[in-house]
């Protein structure tokens, strides 16, 4: 229906309410996925303007899938460091769920990427699983981007990632997906 920048926008104006309403922990950023229609569109960001220049100096960051990202990497540039611009910061999701392209890091430059969950399952017990995620935690590090890893549920999981130099987690392991007036209540997502 080619809707999706109304969704983004949409979107923003409801993570925008919530985060002016409510008391957000400082120490907490907010990760927005945005469609994929910025991406290979990029001057529709002008229509979400107005909300972002609102949204200035709030903890949020904006990511895209790794997928969209690689096939628009020209385009990616353009709108990652338009949303750096507005002081955001940016990311790229499910990282290295196909051949990662790499070269896509260096020209679009987030501030991390989150692993695909996939990995996790893997990681502890695939050698070549072990050995291609710590070559993308490897070039990420020599271009100063923090590596999430994702879908972490035991202790076995992080270790592993441990072990290969990735120590930013997400996952059961830490705390279940919960309403963000409980994550604002003073409990902590690590």
């Amino acid at each position: 229906l080619n809707m999706q920048i109304d969704i983004d926008h949409l979107v923003l104006d409801m993570v925008l309410a919530h985060l002016t309403q409510s008391h957000v922990n400082a120490s907490t950023t907010f990760a927005v996925n945005l469609s994929r229609a910025l991406l290979v569109q990029p001057e529709q960001l002008a229509q979400l303007d107005g909300i972002l220049v609102e949204a200035k100096g709030l903890p949020l960051a904006f990511e895209f899938a790794e997928q969209a990202t690689a096939k628009n990497t020209e385009h990616s540039q353009i709108i990652f460091n338009a949303l750096k611009r507005y002081g955001f910061t940016t990311g790229i999701d499910r990282f290295g769920a196909k051949a990662a392209n790499l070269h896509c890091l260096k020209e679009v430059q987030p501030a991390y990427i989150k692993l695909d969950g996939a990995f996790s399952e893997r990681i502890e017990s695939d050698e070549q699983t072990r050995s291609y995620v710590a070559s993308i935690a490897e070039m990420a590090a020599s271009l100063d981007i923090d590596v999430i890893a994702t879908s972490v549920e035991t202790e076995a999981q992080k270790q592993a990632f441990l072990d290969i130099g990735i120590s930013y987690f997400q996952g059961y392991l830490f705390a279940t997906p919960m309403p963000l007036t409980i994550v604002n209540s003073g409990t902590t997502n690590e």
